[in-house]
């Protein structure tokens, strides 16, 4: 009997998974929109801790946080 990948149990979904600073994460991927590759970032004087500084994302301007700061 054939299931239907929507109804299919999380763990059959899909997976992505990643490092950051050495430790291991995993989002399931019905809750990834896209990964998006390092790029140049121009820090921002005076910013939070947490900010990291900002950068050019298809013609938007967009922070950057450091997650392990916050």
């Amino acid at each position: 009997m054939n299931q239907d990948r929507a109804s299919a149990p999380p763990a059959e979904r899909g997976w992505l998974i990643f490092h950051l600073a050495g430790q291991p994460y995993a989002a399931p991927l019905t809750q990834v929109s896209e990964v998006v590759r390092d790029g140049d970032i121009t820090p921002v004087p005076g910013a939070a801790a947490d900010l990291l500084g900002i950068r050019q994302l298809r013609g938007r301007i967009v922070p950057v946080l450091d997650g392990c700061r916050r």
